[in-house]
């Protein structure tokens, strides 16, 4: 009998055990399962640009730079200030000796339609350390902003690259001064590897 009864409680206690485990391995999932599979994502993003799916969504950085880059063609920022300043499409190709100029040339692949950058940052013969820095550290955040898409190019009044003069078809005009400054000069550089100069003087000079 008294074994009997040994077995017994035996019998109970591994039930009440077996019980046990099962009721926190069902307790345990239904924890896991209630936490969501990723961290939600916060802060303000723009989709990418193009179609292209392999681009990450952007930020915005400089408010000048919001549009940038999003469709073919030419957009030129004047560094005024040390802030990139739209430049009226009706003075592209005129440059001020004393500025410094950021350039961004869109292209657009017929077939893909995918969009790819070149960004230049053009430094006037007479600007300031300051002002050249501001144009380089600007064409590196546009840089980031296109997900490090676009060739970066450095263009010196003078010395420019062919590429650059490519966007120009009446060639590039250089004004003496700067922002805030009036001019008394103009010099006209045609495009192409010769560059013959004319200089003349302003009429409000």
């Amino acid at each position: 009998m008294a074994r009997r009864g040994a077995a017994s409680h035996l019998a109970v206690i591994c039930s009440l055990l077996v019980f046990i485990a099962i009721s926190t391995s069902l307790c345990s999932a239904a924890t896991y399962q209630s936490r969501p599979a990723f961290p939600a994502q916060t802060g303000p993003v723009q989709p990418s640009i193009g179609g292209n799916s392999k681009q990450p969504a952007r930020r915005v950085m400089h408010p000048a730079f919001a549009n940038a880059g999003r469709s073919p063609g030419l957009e030129i920022w004047r560094i005024e200030n040390f802030e990139p300043v739209p430049y009226p499409p009706n003075n592209y190709g005129k440059f001020y000796t004393g500025d410094s100029f950021i350039i961004l040339n869109t292209r657009e692949n017929p077939k893909s339609k995918e969009l790819s950058w070149d960004v230049h940052f053009w430094l006037g013969s007479e600007t300031s350390t300051d002002e050249a820095g501001a144009a380089a550290i600007l064409t590196v955040q546009l840089d980031d902003i296109l997900n490090g898409g676009p060739v970066q190019h450095r263009e010196v009044q003078d010395h420019e690259s062919q590429l650059f003069l490519g966007y120009f078809k009446n060639g590039v005009r250089y004004e003496q001064g700067g922002v805030g400054s009036g001019f008394k000069h103009v010099e006209t550089n045609a495009q192409g590897e010769k560059r013959e100069s004319l200089r003349f003087i302003d009429e409000q000079g």
